[in-house]
């Protein structure tokens, strides 16, 4: 809502409610700062197949403003648009995160 310094969280009949994300970052001289930036995203994936011991996702706190909102875990993550340059290293990464509040 305009003027609110934080987004509007609700849950409609006790359901689970999922929250899209997106992300620009763009270096042009040290792309090496969003491959960087990418790998800690991709950390944050739950496993694909979890072991006989079962281990927790990652979970984060997301910030809006001066607002703490919750913690979440990340349910996947899509990658809009990418630039490389001549080298093939990215340097501008437009990304989409699905994330699931705890």
């Amino acid at each position: 809502s305009p003027g609110m310094a934080y987004p509007l969280v609700q849950f409609v009949s006790g359901e689970i409610e999922d929250m899209d994300i997106n992300l620009f970052f763009h270096d042009r001289k040290n792309p090496s700062k969003v491959s960087d930036f990418y790998s800690f995203i991709d950390g944050l994936l739950p496993p694909l197949h979890n072991s006989k011991n079962f281990t927790q996702p990652p979970t984060f706190k997301f910030y809006y403003g001066k607002m703490k909102v919750h913690n979440y875990v990340l349910v996947k993550q899509s990658i809009n648009s990418e630039l490389r340059d001549e080298k093939g290293n990215v340097y501008s990464l437009d990304i989409t995160l699905t994330v699931r509040r705890l």
